[in-house]
């Protein structure tokens, strides 16, 4: 593939597991072989962080791009509203620093004993 050429994005988004359970990111135990895999060619991100701490708003936050408090996605309001554009459309500015990649094949850095990095965002 070169430089110029288009690139395929995969998001392998999990639900109720935790980083220092998978492979990839070092697990001792074969409980995810595929994604081993998978990842040896992979581009894998150590220190991606969540926009929130549960499911809902996240997913809601990957598919438009806007954090917890802008698209408003929550237990209260599930679905989100057709008017709200997503940031590309809308040209917002992102206020987090992107994640940081690490090449194929090397070792994990370390992370927090639960293996996550989850900061929660709120609409004050």
């Amino acid at each position: 593939m070169t430089s110029g050429s288009p690139s395929n994005v995969l998001f392998v988004v999990m639900d109720t597991v935790r980083k220092d359970h998978l492979g990839p990111y070092g697990y001792h135990r074969d409980t995810t072989p595929g994604l081993d895999e998978f990842a040896e060619e992979a581009t894998v991100f150590d220190n991606a962080v969540a926009p929130a701490p549960w499911t809902l708003p996240v997913h809601a936050s990957i598919f438009t791009g806007m954090y917890p408090s802008r698209h408003g996605a929550d237990q209260e309001n599930p679905y989100l509203e057709g008017r709200r554009r997503s940031r590309s459309r809308s040209r917002r500015r992102a206020t987090r620093p992107p994640a940081t990649p690490r090449t194929p094949g090397s070792p994990p850095t370390p992370t927090s004993p639960t293996g996550s990095t989850t900061r929660t965002t709120s609409s004050r």
